[in-house]
């Protein structure tokens, strides 16, 4: 976090080598939407309590992000 602009693109390419599908985030900034976009990585908001979060997500109940959520919005 202590990156500041370049902390997104990061923690994507993080997430990417792992080969995950999906995220799930309270909010996604703009260069780690790109990123996750760019590898077909779905992104996912959700908060509060992971378990529920994670049943939620399993129920479809979730809302895809489709466009940035976070500080640094596209606009």
């Amino acid at each position: 976090m202590g990156q500041g602009g370049g902390a997104g693109v990061t923690a994507a390419e993080m997430v990417a080598n792992q080969k995950v599908g999906a995220v799930i985030s309270t909010n996604i900034g703009p260069k780690a939407s790109d990123v996750f976009s760019q590898l077909g990585i779905k992104a996912y908001q959700g908060q509060g309590k992971i378990s529920n979060v994670v049943q939620k997500f399993i129920k479809g109940e979730l809302i895809e992000l489709l466009i940035p959520t976070g500080s640094q919005q596209k606009g």
